[in-house]
């Protein structure tokens, strides 16, 4: 096989955001390396036509696995302003020692590692899985797919390890994570006649303090609300009759979501019966399940055992969630700073992409 760092700068060079309408480059890449070392896999596709691969490494069929190790990534990464990046953030440049480049750290160098040690993987007796999803960094919908394609063809899973960048701690918890587009309809008037129109510039100021109520309210539970990408195309003489902002909420605990939204949609009504007239829309673009701490995880008491390893509880969102819905006895543990994910200045060292492979190996024999 080749150099872990050399996969990860070819996976680098493939952009992979939301810009690219299509998935097809990198999924053929990871692919033709599993085809070329005679692994099984399968390819998932989503409704939004992106493929999710599945490959196991030491079975001759993807079907009736009872207990296997579950590696999970997702090949996608966010956006670019490539005005901001001193360099190409799609060439993969190495400098002192480490690997630039958009993905790199968020989760690229996961990928990378996997594929650099297919010929050990293929020697595990234990059956292990790697799953890896198009759409973490938007719709969040393609591990879904990969989940309800697994339970067909009963695919199960003892434990596994989501690799996203944990700076070699282990990861037991995150936040859940939960967040859309809210536009109000009005109707609009010249400003002087403020009785003939419906100002959704207006409600939409009710709107956002009322978010911003609730995230104080329950700050204490760890949830954080936020506001942004706000639209209002009018000028200040007519009043405004479309005002669209996107939303996120953060939080722990998946019930408490759901308590949380729904006094939010409570407040919509109030707000249609106080300004009559009005149309208040909520679309849900995406929502990440919080991952919980289990304290009976074998998986943890293993890995602390053999690692002096930290332990922690992460504010971002990952795929572990579904993962444990799912009944997968799951850990997050990953190399490269999370802090520089999503950055205009990701880069990860090359000496980590050899500390994890070796790590991740241990843990998978």
């Amino acid at each position: 096989m080749r150099r872990i760092e050399s996969i990860l700068q070819d996976l680098i060079k493939i952009r992979t955001d939301d810009v690219i309408g299509s998935n097809e480059e990198i999924v053929k890449y990871i692919t033709e390396i599993l085809d070329n070392n005679n692994v099984v896999f399968e390819k998932v596709v989503s409704a939004n036509k992106k493929e999710n691969i599945v490959a196991v490494f030491n079975r001759n069929k993807l079907c009736d696995i009872e207990d296997a190790l579950l590696l999970s990534g997702h090949m996608d990464t966010v956006g670019v302003n490539e005005k901001d990046w001193k360099i190409n953030p799609f060439e993969g440049k190495s400098i002192d020692g480490a690997i630039y480049g958009r993905g790199a750290v968020d989760m690229k160098y996961f990928i990378a590692c996997v594929l650099a040690m297919i010929d050990k993987l293929k020697e595990c007796k234990r059956a292990v899985v790697l799953v890896l999803t198009q759409d973490e960094e938007s719709c969040v919908c393609g591990i879904n797919d990969v989940i309800e394609w697994c339970a067909k063809r009963n695919i199960l899973f003892r434990d596994g390890i989501v690799g996203e960048p944990t700076n070699f701690a282990l990861g037991v918890a995150n936040k859940g994570c939960v967040g859309g587009k809210i536009e109000i309809k009005g109707k609009s008037a010249h400003a002087s006649k403020q009785e003939l129109g419906i100002n959704a510039l207006r409600i939409a100021n009710e709107i956002i303090s009322k978010i911003f109520e609730l995230n104080d309210k329950y700050l204490k539970d760890r949830v954080c609300f936020n506001v942004g990408k706000f639209v209002c195309d009018n000028k200040a003489n007519v009043i405004a009759d479309f005002v669209s902002f996107e939303w996120e909420m953060r939080f722990d605990d998946n019930n408490k979501k759901q308590v949380i939204l729904d006094e939010l949609y409570e407040f919509f009504e109030e707000v249609k019966t106080k300004y009559q007239g009005c149309n208040v829309i909520c679309d849900i673009e995406f929502d990440i399940l919080a991952f919980k701490e289990n304290k009976k995880s074998e998986l943890i008491k293993k890995i602390k055992n053999e690692f002096e390893i930290d332990v922690k509880k992460f504010d971002y969102a990952t795929e572990a969630g579904f993962w444990q819905k799912y009944g997968v006895d799951v850990v997050i543990l990953g190399a490269g700073d999370e802090n520089l994910a999503h950055t205009n200045n990701e880069y990860i060292k090359i000496d980590e992409l050899y500390k994890y492979s070796e790590m991740l190996l241990s843990i998978v024999k």
